[in-house]
């Protein structure tokens, strides 16, 4: 395995770490009522996102140009394939790394969706309050559908 794959590969988990945070940060702004949108959260978010897919994209680039047996055995490993008895100290290292991006990829998940949740119940919500408002004043007015 090449140097260069492997702080690739560190890079990843990096981000990954970064993305969490960020997942979590914004899924607690979700809780709160009538806050603000985690927007800035979700703006530095997707720039990670974007710097994710282009290490993922180098990954793979790296691992194609290894000899077609290094290639196997790097994806083995990569997906923990392999028993740690079969396996060199820096790719022990490899799997465990890639066993926390894994692991950091479903806690985003997680995250993402109990933040998707809160954020449409909030949207439901002041829906309802304007649909409300509507109903209730300006049936006097010119414009009775309009909130003045």
């Amino acid at each position: 395995m090449t140097e260069e794959l492997q702080n690739c590969l560190k890079q990843k988990e990096i981000l990954l770490t970064r993305i969490y945070q960020l997942a979590l940060n914004i899924e607690s702004e979700s809780l709160k009522p009538d806050g603000p949108a985690p927007t800035n959260e979700i703006l530095q978010r997707q720039v990670l996102l974007d710097r994710l897919k282009k290490c993922s994209a180098h990954i793979s680039q790296l691992c194609g140009q290894l000899a077609p047996e290094s290639q196997n055995r790097i994806r083995k490993v990569l997906a923990a394939g392999l028993s740690k008895s079969e396996c060199t100290e820096a790719e022990v290292e490899t799997m465990a790394r890639e066993a926390n991006c894994r692991s950091l990829l479903k806690k985003i998940c997680a995250c993402d969706s109990n933040s998707k949740k809160q954020l449409k119940k909030e949207c439901d919500r002041l829906k309802k309050q304007v649909n409300s408002s509507r109903s209730k004043g300006n049936q006097g007015s010119l414009f009775p559908d309009y909130i003045i």
